[in-house]
């Protein structure tokens, strides 16, 4: 399992302790609680979570994966929860709580501590944080916790802060009329000056695992978003991210396909941000594509990709079926809405500035059709408000996700999302429910 990886982790300077996900899962098996004892058992916790997915850590610190006796999937159903399913799932985080306490008094020498866990391992890390963490001395050793596939609210912690709170809930909230006219509270906060921000250090630097561990949870995500209902084939055009190719939307095209969908890529290469690439190159792909269909083309962009698929809705809106961007900083205000790297090796390859560029898109206005902006507050690329459309309407809207910029052509979530944006009729658009 490890031949792959460099594990000399002498110098590393944290901890990661890693909670892996459901693995007990085959209906025929009637356990209620994993053999940790069995080989085949420890092999699959090796071969697939700990290697797709604790693997994202190697290079920040040591990780220390327990073998757990976790519960079997068909306790999450509340018919098997309440006859013997609750009694399987503490055996689990008591299992978890041992190997926890265990390691503080082995193995941490005193360094800093990430947790992580995904799926039912998310549960038990939440638990975790709050018996142990949460209100309490160690909480001073938490650099961060990353919970993927479990239910987090405001109330769960007293003293751990979550990252993606919203700070500025209220600020979309008009105020009533003064005597001087409307105020708007939202722009009275200087939300320009926001959007132009840099992403957080901790999400910058974190990118790279994060995006692994997504890449690891699309993978065990897979059959379940596999299920969901089959599409009416309308035609979906991807539009990459700076520097990206089709290829980097080759996983997500590939899903889209089997839910009956036919796909297209920008076939451009790979994307340099250079504007001739829009007005020209671009605009002549999507003309060909348009004929081609027959029918309106539903376009999802990625990042930069999808910047530009709302200039092409709106150059033609009545061939496009609806827009999905993922992570596109549309409503970046200033040079600064970046990493710097990303910054300087845009202007490099583009050829222009990134004030320039703006300049190019000065409407930021939505586009007269259908438009679902994805983002996340974990962006370690671009600062999450310049993803989100200033003013939803009834065909606009901004959804929430974890997890990371990069990361987002993998995200089990989006893939959801997306699959729901599709399966809507033609002229029956309406918000997505379970939006963060």
């Amino acid at each position: 399992v490890f031949d792959d990886f460099n594990l000399d982790s002498s110098k590393l300077p944290v901890d990661v302790f890693f909670i892996y996900p459901t693995l007990l899962t085959d209906k025929n098996n009637t356990r209620w609680n994993a053999d940790i004892y069995n080989n085949t058992t420890r092999s699959n916790v090796l071969g697939s979570s700990v290697k797709y997915q604790a693997s994202a850590w190697f290079s920040t610190g040591d990780v220390y994966v327990p073998f757990y006796r976790q519960a079997h999937l068909r306790v999450f159903r509340e018919s098997f929860w309440k006859n013997g399913g609750r009694e399987a799932y503490e055996m689990a985080y008591n299992d978890i709580r041992e190997a926890f306490v265990t390691y503080m008094k082995e193995y941490n020498n005193d360094k800093p501590i990430i947790i992580a866990g995904h799926s039912q391992g998310a549960g038990h890390a939440k638990r975790l944080l709050q018996e142990f963490f949460d209100d309490k001395p160690l909480k001073n050793k938490l650099v961060a916790a990353y919970l993927i596939g479990t239910k987090i609210t405001n109330d769960d912690f007293k003293t751990i802060e979550l990252m993606n709170i919203e700070e500025f809930e209220c600020l979309k909230q008009k105020e009533q009329e003064q005597e001087q006219g409307r105020v708007d509270l939202y722009e009275s906060l200087n939300m320009k000056a926001q959007r132009a921000r840099s992403p957080a250090l901790l999400n910058t630097i974190s990118e790279l695992p994060r995006t692994l561990m997504e890449i690891g949870a699309l993978s065990m995500s897979m059959p379940l978003l596999r299920s969901l209902p089959a599409g009416d084939g309308h035609p979906v055009m991807l539009i990459p991210g700076f520097m990206a190719s089709d290829t980097s939307m080759l996983v997500l095209a590939r899903y889209l396909r089997h839910l009956g969908y036919k796909t297209l890529g920008w076939e451009l290469g790979r994307n340099t941000g250079h504007p001739d690439t829009l007005h020209s190159d671009l605009a002549n792909r999507f003309e060909t594509v348009v004929r081609d269909a027959e029918v309106p083309v539903t376009l999802i962009g990625q990042s930069l990709g999808g910047v530009y698929s709302r200039e092409i809705a709106r150059k033609y809106p009545d061939h496009v079926r609806q827009v999905i961007t993922l992570g596109s900083p549309f409503s970046m205000s200033g040079s600064d809405g970046s990493n710097g790297l990303v910054r300087r090796l845009f202007e490099q390859q583009s050829g222009v500035s990134v004030e320039q560029m703006r300049e190019r898109f000065a409407d930021d206005s939505s586009p007269p059709v259908p438009l679902t902006a994805i983002y996340s507050k974990g962006d370690g690329v671009v600062h999450w408000r310049g993803c989100m459309e200033k003013d939803e309407d009834a065909i606009t809207q901004n959804i929430r996700v974890p997890g990371s910029h990069c990361g987002m052509g993998f995200n089990p979530i989006i893939y959801r999302i997306v699959a729901d944006r599709l399966s809507q009729r033609v002229g029956e658009w309406t918000k997505y429910k379970s939006a963060m």
